[in-house]
């Protein structure tokens, strides 16, 4: 078998067929032939690749004051494989490209072909030289000189490349969504290389040795721009241009755009930042010459964040409700932007990044309770840094093969997994229940949740929602944390609005299976008095749920995700759960017994049938009751007589008129949450 490929402008082609011809004219009366050859054409077909425009400029970007433009090439032809013996080449210089042609075909294995014809001045086939009157370069054999082309031709820039700072080259094969002016979702070739990562020139160069060039890399939105001056060409081959860091920071978060019927996010295919290359003041901004990065796109809970706090529905990477939030506290705005420096620092190891997350996740948690429990009882500061903090770290270039990045969900069984769990046990406090300085009081654990219904702009159920929602429960659980109230020492904790940390599935609609519930309040169960789950009900309301139901209602929670209706839980026998909270909490002014379920009146206080199915227990069918239920289980299986339930306060805040955080009003609160927890407190077992 013998194989052949082409060695043009510094690139190669395996070829798929070749044709050289000569020929000499004929004198049909004489039979006498001409003396000079003509033809040697050479044709030859390859398949289509990423960087053919380099070939096709050879055609159609001529010199100025030349009709084409002329360079060397040529072809090996191998028995064998490429790495066989070489049979002969073919050698042109002074060569044009006079013929092109592209052609597709759904039939074979390579549907994409490319027939070009070659021109060449000077031929060298076989050991035979033969040159044509046309030729620019010819140096006759007798002056014992190396070949050369003419310098006016020869002295240019052939192309250049991008490469990894590991010298792996850069192709745009990297397919994620985008969305057209028409809304539309397509994919998008973005560069196999990340926002943080470093890279690095290869400039192919032509007879430039010993001379200097300036190089000049900038953003197509000019917030970037790199320079190198005087580079020297070295050689004839090669010049590189050291690595150089492209920031994590120049990627402009406010393009992202959610799609609710892909459940993915996106970004908006106009404004997407762009890399490119001028050199000796020539700017190649050709598409595949582009280095187009991507990195880490916010899920939907995430993205949130970022509406302009204008109310447009815009987005905006600086004014912003995210950092509206977090600005608002100083000890907190301090620990992201700390966080967020070190974790985004060009020289950061996988090894430097767990402690720093354990060490500014604790702090997160303790700032919120020194916060709240200085007096400014708002929960929200807390909840928008961990997203915040999250984000970046998942942008982390160090990470790059760990996270989906057209779903933007963390890989299962990764390093950043467990550095994402590590984040979330230690700014929710669900490694930090610590009951050691309890002493003969009594215990108790406390758990609220995050604040949820928040996409006020472009959600279907926006007229709902308010972005300024705080949650009343988180509220209570940074206050109380650490507190001792009467006989009592209270941990607390605050778990997310999301099915799959309740199931641990991934999927947007599906789910049934154990998580955050089981894996850390199940080890609380034999040392604490009474475990109080609590979450936000409807304004006024401040009850005690009687019964939760196993089964789901499935609106949308965080991440916009859902389950299905009336599906369950987990896998229990138990259809539903009653309370055993203390009935001396119900003493305390406000604060009743809700005796409903399926949503049905329930005056006369009767129980359910014992197998009977539950559409919702007395406080709904979403995560509230779910808490409640996945904490009565565990309370069933392990210690029945275990005073366990839920606490359902009142909002606070009206979502019509997207009502903002009332400090006063969540003070006046948490004095009724806390009445309702020391008549408990007289309620359980000395």
């Amino acid at each position: 078998m013998i194989k052949a490929k082409l060695f043009v402008l510094g690139t190669e082609r395996e070829l798929l067929w070749t044709d050289l011809e000569y020929s000499k004219t004929l004198n049909h009366k004489t039979g006498r032939c001409g003396e000079i050859p003509m033809g040697g054409l050479v044709t030859l077909a390859f398949s289509s690749g990423y960087d053919d425009d380099r070939l096709l400029r050879w055609m159609t970007h001529n010199l100025e004051n030349k009709f084409c433009t002329l360079t060397e090439c040529k072809i090996i032809f191998y028995e064998g494989d490429f790495d066989g013996v070489t049979l002969f080449e073919y050698k042109f210089n002074d060569a044009a490209l006079i013929y092109w042609k592209e052609k597709f075909t759904a039939v074979g294995e390579k549907p994409m072909t490319i027939t070009m014809t070659i021109s060449a001045a000077i031929q060298e086939v076989k050991g035979i030289t033969l040159v044509k009157p046309w030729q620019e370069s010819w140096i006759p054999p007798s002056e014992r000189i190396p070949y050369q082309s003419s310098e006016e031709e020869i002295k240019k820039i052939y192309y250049f490349e991008w490469h990894t700072k590991n010298g792996v080259k850069i192709t745009q094969n990297q397919k994620l969504k985008a969305v057209d002016n028409n809304g539309n979702l397509e994919d998008y070739s973005f560069s196999d290389f990340r926002y943080g990562e470093q890279v690095k020139l290869y400039i192919k160069t032509i007879n430039m040795a010993g001379q200097k060039i300036d190089v000049v890399i900038e953003s197509n939105d000019g917030t970037f721009k790199k320079e190198f001056k005087q580079i020297e060409v070295l050689n004839n081959e090669t010049t590189t241009i050291d690595p150089f860091h492209i920031p994590i920071k120049e990627y402009d978060q406010s393009i992202e755009i959610y799609n609710y019927t892909q459940h993915l996010t996106a970004v908006k295919k106009n404004t997407i930042k762009t890399f490119k290359v001028s050199i000796n003041e020539t700017t190649y901004s050709n598409p595949k010459e582009l280095l187009i990065p991507h990195t880490y796109r916010r899920n939907y809970e995430e993205l949130i964040g970022l509406f302009n706090t204008d109310n447009s529905g815009k987005k905006d990477k600086q004014t912003n409700y995210e950092n509206k939030f977090i600005n608002s506290t100083t000890d907190i705005k301090s620990i992201v932007d700390e966080f967020i420096e070190k974790v985004i620092a060009e020289d950061i190891t996988i090894s430097e990044i767990k402690p720093l997350v354990e060490e500014k996740a604790t702090a997160l948690w303790d700032a919120a309770v020194k916060q709240v429990q200085g007096g400014n009882f708002d929960d929200r500061p807390l909840y928008w840094a961990r997203n915040k903090m999250q984000t970046w770290l998942k942008r982390s270039p160090l990470f790059k093969d760990q996270v989906d990045l057209e779903t933007s969900i963390v890989c299962p069984d990764t390093e950043l997994e467990n550095i994402i769990k590590l984040f979330e046990e230690k700014s929710r406090n669900y490694t930090g229940i610590d009951f050691s300085k309890a002493g003969n009081k009594k215990k108790i654990l406390i758990t609220g949740f995050d604040p949820f219904l928040l996409n006020s702009f472009d959600h279907k159920y926006k007229r709902g929602f308010n972005i300024l929602q705080s949650n009343p429960s988180g509220c209570v659980a940074l206050n109380f944390q650490g507190k001792n109230i009467e006989n009592s020492f209270i941990q607390t904790m605050i778990v997310p609005v999301r099915y799959s940390d309740f199931d641990n599935s991934q999927q947007n609609d599906k789910g049934e299976g154990k998580g955050i519930i089981e894996k850390y309040i199940h080890n609380y169960i034999d040392q604490v008095d009474t475990i109080i789950t609590i979450s936000q009900s409807l304004p006024g309301d401040y009850n005690i749920d009687k019964f939760a139901t196993l089964r789901r209602g499935g609106f949308n929670d965080n991440l916009d995700y859902t389950r299905e209706d009336n599906s369950k839980a987990l896998n229990s026998n138990d259809e539903w759960i009653e309370t055993t909270l203390p009935k001396e909490m119900t003493n305390a002014p406000y604060v009743e017994y809700n005796w409903e379920f399926d949503r049905v009146p329930n005056p006369k206080k009767i129980k359910p049938d014992k197998e009977q199915k539950l559409s919702q227990g007395s406080g709904g069918n979403y995560l509230s009751n779910e808490i409640f239920y996945r904490v009565a289980r565990l309370r069933k299986e392990k210690k029945p007589i275990l005073p366990t339930g839920h606490f359902h306060i009142s909002k606070l805040q009206n979502e019509n008129v997207r009502e903002d955080f009332s400090n006063n009003k969540t003070k006046e609160m948490i004095t009724i949450v806390r009445k309702g927890i020391i008549e408990g407190i007289k309620g359980l077992k000395k």
